[in-house]
């Protein structure tokens, strides 16, 4: 650890590397500071851990400790992801799902023998988007459909669905609802009774084997999982099982889906149909042939918005999305591959060596993933000078106290702003973002832990290490 003998000034400026002019108090103040900051570290540090503090006005480092090793990052990866496709993209870039008919269709005619979907990677693609689609063909004055044809071709590459869990839900040209189901379990009014289990969308028409029974009290203990997935007249089986206390509220719970693009296909066919308009047909995949006419264009929200609830819920299926269509194939295709050199790229303009940083995708899902804490800390200093984006990209993340994943977390007493995303992995708790201290300084900092045992002890570290930087900077 570094002392400070402010008997000779120019040392001062040489050891901290701050400005000459700086008066000894200043540089005492500052030493007091690593030194309190030091403390609490060593105090609550029972992991692997790096810790990394800039100056955003100024770019110089704060605070450093093991910031040059790289750690696992779990979802902090997501502020990389979001950096590069502001960069790449710009904040009003907006996905997009365009419908064809065939050569020679016409929806004014009211049959078609052809339609086509062209899936945009869209990742925000939800029920009310597709009834608001569904309704302009309607408009359109579309009644029958002889063939419906899905392109998810898009995406050249795509992570695949990882696990039954929402967070593990695949990624797909053609996404839509998150590629995700939502169940809502409610207790019976008395002890004894069935549970009621419903699901959003129906129209996707997964069905429930077994039950979750109501009884006396506040607990619950249930599962929900596939039993077999969808074929092309079925929906998917889901068993349920346990019990729920009848003084609980309804709760939803959400299971990704196995097959996106026959997810989608079956909900948008039910919503035709609600309007009037028939499939005669079938379903296939194929890609838009020459000669076929768009008639249809959806538009997403802006990509700024779409980071919101990117880093406010933290979604990996939005960020695997968002990954990918940053990876130009050519031929107005993507490649989730060519966006991870892509990613790796400009976190190699940030001047540090390629051992700190390793990067297997877009969400901070895999364990595989490393990044150092100076690497991050200086991802949040580039974008806090990039005039044009720093506003969209601050308020992509949660505000302590307010909202998203840092609702319920406060520092400095509730004193302090701090805009952050957190990350939550087995063994792994990192935050990073910025705060502004007590001064009025506005620091960016990143907090990478390893192999964490406790849950507790790792939010500790974080609260105390925010709460002594609020106060003492």
């Amino acid at each position: 650890m570094i002392r400070i003998n402010c008997i000779h000034r120019a040392l001062c400026a040489a050891v901290l590397g701050l400005a000459f002019i700086l008066p000894c108090s200043s540089l005492q103040a500052q030493q007091r500071a690593w030194d309190e900051l030091l403390r609490v570290v060593n105090a609550y540090e029972t992991t692997s851990t790096g810790i990394s503090v800039v100056d955003v006005n100024t770019g110089k480092p704060v605070f450093n400790q093991r910031a040059d090793i790289a750690y696992k990052p779990a979802s902090v990866q997501k502020l990389v992801t979001s950096a590069v496709a502001l960069l790449e993209l710009g904040s009003d870039y907006r996905f997009e799902t365009k419908i064809y008919v065939g050569p020679g269709d016409s929806l004014a005619s009211g049959s078609v023998k052809d339609l086509y979907v062209r899936g945009g990677g869209d990742p925000n693609l939800t029920t009310e988007d597709l009834w608001m689609i569904a309704r302009s063909l309607k408009r359109k004055g579309l009644k029958q459909i002889g063939k419906l044809h899905l392109d998810d071709s898009v995406f050249v590459s795509s992570r695949p669905r990882q696990g039954q869990r929402a967070f593990q839900a695949a990624s797909s040209g053609l996404s839509y609802n998150f590629n995700s189901l939502q169940f809502e379990v409610c207790p019976g009014k008395r002890a004894g009774e069935h549970a009621t289990v419903t699901i959003d969308p129906w129209e996707y028409g997964t069905r429930i084997q077994g039950h979750i029974t109501t009884i006396l009290g506040n607990s619950q203990s249930f599962q929900i999982d596939e039993l077999k997935g969808p074929t092309g007249t079925t929906g998917p089986i889901y068993i349920v099982k346990g019990n729920m206390g009848d003084k609980r509220e309804c709760t939803s719970f959400y299971r990704s889906v196995s097959d996106p693009v026959l997810y989608f296909s079956r909900s948008f066919v039910a919503q035709l149909r609600y309007l009037g308009i028939s499939l005669e047909g079938t379903i296939d995949a194929r890609q838009i042939p020459p000669g076929a006419k768009e008639v249809h264009v959806h538009k997403s929200k802006a990509l700024s918005q779409i980071l919101e609830d990117l880093n406010h819920y933290s979604s990996n299926f939005i960020a695997e999305q968002v990954l990918t269509i940053m990876g130009d194939a050519g031929s107005r295709r993507h490649d989730r591959d060519k966006a991870l050199v892509k990613m790796a790229a400009f976190l190699g303009t940030l001047g540090y060596p390629s051992s700190e940083y390793s990067l297997q995708d877009g969400s901070g899902l895999s364990h595989a993933n490393r990044i150092s804490a100076r690497v991050l800390t200086r991802v949040l200093y580039k974008m806090y000078g990039a005039e044009a984006l720093k506003a969209e990209y601050i308020k992509s993340l949660s505000v302590a106290g307010h909202n998203g994943t840092l609702r319920t977390r406060r520092f400095g007493d509730g004193r302090a702003v701090v805009r952050a995303k957190t990350g939550t992995l087995n063994g792994v708790s990192s935050l990073a973002g910025y705060i502004v201290t007590k001064k009025g300084r506005v620091l960016a900092f990143s907090i990478l832990q390893n192999g964490v045992a406790s849950r507790h002890r790792a939010n500790m570290l974080e609260q105390k290490f925010l709460d002594t930087l609020y106060e003492a900077l």
